[in-house]
């Protein structure tokens, strides 16, 4: 398979149920494969994704577990179907086979499917509950990309209104073909606040104020870079100069509440799908 596992593959059992075609992605957590299934007929594209062992070496990382939890709970059209999990038991390594999705964030089906809009990447998923339990402990959760703002300056708590600044990222990169908030991650640090996607952030939607978003005072970045942030002026800002709606359409009104400022004041998914 080009990654020195091919003859362990040739021989699990599991395998033969597919043709492997080849390797498609690599990440963090690890390899993925196209395959096709050999039955039933007509055969399926199938993506095969093996996880890397955990950092101790003792075992399946918790990464890999919580993607397996959560994907065996969600059934849903527009979420893509983990279809079977499979263990090598020669090396121990876990492969997770999926639909196959051609992009992490959204995805164009085959067959009846084709053109349907599914998510995919479940690893940095988190259950949510009530009350809230601060997740930060282990690491920001969001990819930087669709990271909310509140998060950046530092908040401990996620909610369900971190959710929906992703979902309007990805709304808004649907419409433009590009991500909306392209920012570069410094990796050398645990800590939450990254210059430079906030940065992007205001450069589009403008400074935050303290007249739209009352709990911005209480973020610990937002008091300490006084220098950066609050001392930094953008000019020219406005959603409507990235992505070209009207103003006075749904679409934008939609898309502008999601990427709301105040978490307090961001549209929530039940009202999204009440939307006109």
């Amino acid at each position: 398979m080009g990654d020195g596992s091919g003859s362990r593959w040739s021989r699990a059992e599991w395998v033969q149920q597919y043709d492997l075609l080849g390797k498609i992605g690599e990440g963090t957590y690890g390899l993925v494969f196209l395959a096709r299934t050999k039955t039933p007929s007509p055969s399926k594209s199938i993506a095969i994704k093996k996880f890397k062992q955990s950092k101790d070496g003792d075992g399946v990382s918790p990464t890999a577990i919580r993607e397996i939890m959560l994907l065996r709970e969600i059934t849903h059209e527009n979420v893509v179907k983990l279809v079977n999990v499979h263990i090598n038991h020669a090396d121990m390594s876990l492969y997770l086979a999926f639909d196959y999705a051609e992009h992490d964030l959204y995805v164009m089906g085959e067959g009846e499917e084709h053109g349907v809009v599914k998510i995919a990447d479940f690893g940095l998923a988190r259950i949510y509950q009530a009350p809230l339990k601060p997740l930060s402990d282990n690491g920001v959760v969001v990819t930087i990309w669709y990271r909310a703002p509140e998060l950046l300056l530092g908040a401990k708590h996620y909610t369900s209104a971190v959710d929906m600044w992703a979902v309007g990222c990805i709304f808004a990169e649907l419409l433009t073909l590009k991500p909306l908030f392209q920012g570069a991650e410094v990796k050398a640090t645990s800590n939450p606040f990254q210059l430079d996607q906030l940065d992007k952030i205001f450069k589009v939607l403008g400074h935050p104020t303290l007249e739209k978003w009352p709990s911005l005072a209480s973020l610990p970045h937002w008091q300490q870079d006084v220098q950066h942030i609050q001392g930094h002026k953008y000019d020219n800002t406005g959603l409507y100069n990235v992505v070209h709606l009207s103003t006075k359409s749904p679409a934008y009104d939609l898309l502008s509440k999601m990427l709301e400022y105040d978490p307090r004041k961001r549209i929530t998914a039940a009202q999204a799908l009440e939307h006109e």
